[in-house]
């Protein structure tokens, strides 16, 4: 049976069964999502002229509009090409020029990324994708009331412009190295994506002052491990019964107090993870933040079990 014509027969006794959550919130279910995906099944037939066994390439992550692009391309008699959404723009072009794909829907952020590669042969793009505001989680709107008050929208290389700061937390090539040069001067490139960052530091260092990345074998590595054990330490070493925003706030003091006024530079803005010193600095940060703040339950001189723990365990030797 057709995929969109089941989910619609489905739908009519189980309308309100979810297909698709964005956030805590669901956008979609069964029924309407079929009815979406037949419309476009027909939009590809009619107006773009795709028939039967016409391939259709899919790049897109994170994309609730990702299933009702599939039932679509299915239901219109065509063949799927999912594409990983991780490969880069080259990467994807290959798959797209090999395929004889006409069509190729991708999510917003990747758009950049793939436009560039994308072969004669290739007759639409189509975005698909991009989360508004109401679908965003408490901390992402909290992210974007108290970071973006000029309410810009668009992909990255769209809003970046006089920006002093790029934080990369979502996939590779997702922002064109040239698109930095609209940057403010000196600006900080901090490309997380791993192991494949937004922006390679090869291609950076032609528009920013500073450049991090996730991995190891560039400057700058930014990894959790510098956080704990440390973070844990001092929580631990004064019996705190929660980590507290204060808390976090002195680790991230007690790791940017390694690197010394005399060691600073573009290229020495983190400690590296295997730093001795880093771990002893965040939980003795830690500890005496949780003690003024009242978040420790004892002063930090105990060390070990509390009294009464050990009961029932004795020393044995090997």
């Amino acid at each position: 049976m057709n995929i969109a014509l089941w989910l619609e027969r489905a739908g009519l006794s189980h309308g309100n069964l979810p297909a698709v959550g964005r956030g805590s919130r669901v956008v979609q279910d069964y029924k309407a999502l079929a009815g979406r995906a037949a419309r476009l099944a027909t939009a590809l037939r009619d107006r773009i002229g795709l028939g039967p066994g016409d391939r259709v390439v899919i790049a897109a992550r994170n994309c609730p509009e990702y299933l009702e692009v599939l039932y679509a391309i299915w239901h219109a008699g065509l063949v799927a090409v999912p594409a990983n959404a991780k490969l880069h723009g080259a990467e994807l072009g290959f798959i797209l020029e090999h395929s004889g794909a006409r069509v190729c829907f991708v999510s917003d952020q990747l758009e950049g990324a793939i436009a560039p590669h994308a072969p004669p042969t290739l007759d639409r793009l189509i975005i698909i994708g991009g989360a508004d505001y109401e679908s965003l989680s408490p901390q992402k709107r909290w992210l974007a009331d108290e970071n973006n008050a000029e309410r810009r929208a668009g992909a990255p290389a769209d809003v970046i412009e006089g920006m002093d700061l790029f934080v990369g937390l979502s996939g590779p090539r997702a922002l064109p190295a040239e698109a930095l040069a609209r940057m403010a001067p000196d600006a900080m490139v901090f490309a997380m994506s791993n192991p494949t960052p937004e922006v390679t530091p090869e291609e950076a260092s032609a528009y920013a002052r500073v450049i991090a990345t996730g991995r190891s074998d560039y400057p700058n590595q930014i990894n959790n491990v510098l956080c704990f054990p440390g973070i844990f330490r001092g929580a631990l070493d004064v019996r705190a019964r929660h980590i507290t925003e204060p808390m976090k706030m002195a680790a991230a003091r007690g790791i940017a107090a390694i690197v010394g006024d005399d060691e600073l530079s573009e290229s020495y803005v983190i400690p590296s993870p295997f730093n001795r010193d880093v771990a002893p600095a965040v939980a003795d940060a830690v500890a005496q933040v949780a003690r003024s703040t009242g978040a420790a339950s004892s002063e930090g001189a105990e060390f070990g079990y509390a009294q009464g723990d050990t009961t029932g365990f004795r020393a044995i030797q090997p």
